[in-house]
């Protein structure tokens, strides 16, 4: 709107495209995305229904045991 034409060296006859659209201008949202890794530990039971981690089934001791060392 305010552009100088003279500076970008537009040649008479030549012709541009214009791209764009003279509705008024999106805005960004006021709050962005939120994942669930970023929610509060609370939030992330009600949203999952269940918390994270390994329970003990009472058969798992030996599994339990070999990836805990195994991560050491």
């Amino acid at each position: 709107d305010d552009a100088d034409w003279s500076t970008l060296g537009v040649k008479e006859g030549q012709k541009l495209m214009m791209m764009g659209t003279a509705d008024e201008i999106v805005k960004a949202p006021e709050k962005g995305p939120v994942f669930m890794e970023d929610l509060p530990e609370e939030e992330q039971v009600v949203a999952v229904g269940h918390s994270a981690g390994l329970f003990n089934l009472g058969n798992t001791c030996y599994m339990n045991s070999t990836v805990y060392n195994a991560c050491i």
